[in-house]
């Protein structure tokens, strides 16, 4: 395509979300989107607007500064940054296989997990504008090895593990087009696949072209004619180790592993303490809870767990006769620990915190619950 056709496509994607996007962009970041959306201006317009609703919901903006993980997470995270490729973009690993995903369900709520891999992600695209300030365009995007090795699809075939692996990968793919240079999946056994079944619809066609899927052999070769052999752990094919002469680097890579059981949450713990209230929810109806802002900048929290089974959820504030949603609705696990969270109510008005099992035929859910409202400082 023309740089004069894609100057055009960038000016109507502009156009098309002035109304969300009010700070300045360049062509370059409009055209991140059209090129996910092969130059689909209306697909491209309605990932944006996706990705923009994301970054809102997770406080992406900010989220460096202001989020505090859970303790949990960058000790049993498997991730680290080692290096850059020959061009200058950013290299991290990601040891899929030694991740104690059963562990982490136990201590970790989805939403701190999804903002935990968002908070990494936005660590490597500083990475990136640093790298494209020395290297120039060439130092767009990075590179992520995934090792596969010790997978167990146990692990990973659980309900709940699949629907936080499926919205991890719909937030990476929504989130950050154009943002990934090559991802080499090595050490793939043949369990992966199953798995990979399930998450590949989730992936974009674009996205799914910078993929390489190796099993144990032939991925050291293709690595090293893209990575400087200094550059990578002994571990992974390179030369490099710690100060204390590990081939891993643990210094530089969360190696994952199990995860000890001081780090889980029980639910019992928060439905048997004082102050939280509890209705049981009759299938295929739903909970409302109101609260009443009156002073915008307010925050809202809450915090909720059923003794069985997941839950639907959402917070809308109402408008006139119908309510919009701030918090999408989402599929809850949160029988396996309680779900907290927290609003900064933009404005005054009454918020309806939604807890909805019109999907269950057959069970009633017991919710136990707090809501509260702080009054800005």
């Amino acid at each position: 395509m023309s740089d004069s056709k894609e100057k055009v496509l960038c000016e109507k994607l502009r156009l098309a979300v002035s109304d969300e996007i009010h700070e300045e962009h360049s062509d370059a970041f409009y055209m991140r989107w059209l090129k996910a959306r092969d130059y689909n201006l209306k697909l491209a317009e309605q990932m944006l607007r996706e990705s923009l609703a994301i970054r809102k919901q997770y406080g992406a903006d900010t989220i460096l500064e202001t989020f505090k993980p859970p303790e949990v997470l960058p000790k049993y995270f498997i991730r680290g940054k080692i290096g850059q490729d020959r061009d200058g973009c950013p290299v991290a690993i990601f040891c899929i296989g030694n991740m104690d995903l059963p562990g982490l369900l136990q201590s970790t709520t989805f939403r701190e997990y999804i903002t935990y891999t968002i908070y990494i992600w936005e660590q490597l695209i500083e990475d990136i504008k640093l790298q494209v300030q020395k290297h120039g365009e060439m130092g767009q995007g990075m590179v992520i090895i995934c090792d596969l090795k010790n997978f167990q699809l146990k692990n990973f075939m659980t309900i709940p593990g699949i629907t936080l692996m499926k919205q991890c990968a719909k937030v990476f793919d929504t989130n950050y087009p154009e943002m990934l240079k090559t991802m080499y999946m090595i050490n793939a056994p043949k369990t992966f696949q199953v798995f990979w079944a399930i998450i590949r619809p989730i992936v974009s066609d674009v996205t799914l072209r910078k993929l390489k899927m190796y099993g144990k052999d032939g991925w050291q070769e293709d690595i090293l004619r893209n990575i400087d052999a200094n550059e990578l752990p002994v571990h992974w094919g390179g030369t490099k180790t710690d100060e204390n002469g590990d081939s891993k680097c643990p210094n530089l890579i969360c190696l994952g592993g199990e995860i000890p059981q001081s780090f889980y949450v029980k639910p019992e713990d928060f439905i048997n303490s004082n102050g939280v209230e509890s209705v049981t929810i009759q299938k295929n109806t739903t909970f409302q809870s109101t609260k009443t802002v009156s002073e915008s900048g307010s925050i809202l929290r809450w915090k909720f767990a059923t003794e069985k089974h997941n839950i639907g959820f959402a917070v809308c504030i109402k408008k006139g006769d119908h309510m919009e949603a701030i918090v999408p609705q989402e599929t809850v696990y949160c029988y396996l620990l309680p779900e907290e969270g927290s609003l900064v109510c933009t404005e005054p008005g009454s918020y309806v915190l939604l807890f909805d099992n019109t999907n269950s035929y057959f069970n009633s859910k017991k919710l136990f619950y707090t809501i509260s409202v702080l009054q800005p400082q």
